[in-house]
């Protein structure tokens, strides 16, 4: 029976796991649009370099990795480019985590559009 217990659990976290959209992340990616309106307001620079940093190597990488179904970004913003982006839409969706917004950024530059993201633009 315990044997049972532990099979059932363990079968309920792999597929847990396997029906998350956007898989496992580390980093700004997973930071609250409104930790990072703190973050902004507190005026860190070592604190806040983190998220156009990790914006722009998550665009890189998007170019790096599309196939040829996806577009490529033809231009990655620059640091206040990001920031004022990041700032609009964490403002207007604060409980969204920072991958949302950087995702927004990439459907707004002419990459793959997420289908969470349609309902919000």
């Amino acid at each position: 029976m315990k044997r049972l217990c532990c099979v059932i659990l363990a079968l309920a976290s792999v597929s847990a796991q396997a029906q998350r959209p956007n898989g496992n992340m580390i980093g700004p990616g997973t930071v609250t649009c409104g930790e990072y309106a703190q973050d902004r307001a507190r005026g860190n620079p070592g604190q806040m370099l983190q998220y156009p940093a990790y914006a722009q190597g998550y665009l890189s990488a998007w170019n790096r990795h599309s196939s040829t179904q996806y577009a490529q970004i033809e231009s990655i913003p620059k640091y206040d480019t990001i920031y004022l982006f990041m700032d609009r839409y964490c403002r207007d969706n604060p409980l969204d985590i920072v991958q949302n917004a950087i995702d927004a950024l990439l459907a707004d530059l002419g990459g793959y559009r997420y289908p969470y993201l349609k309902n919000k633009r």
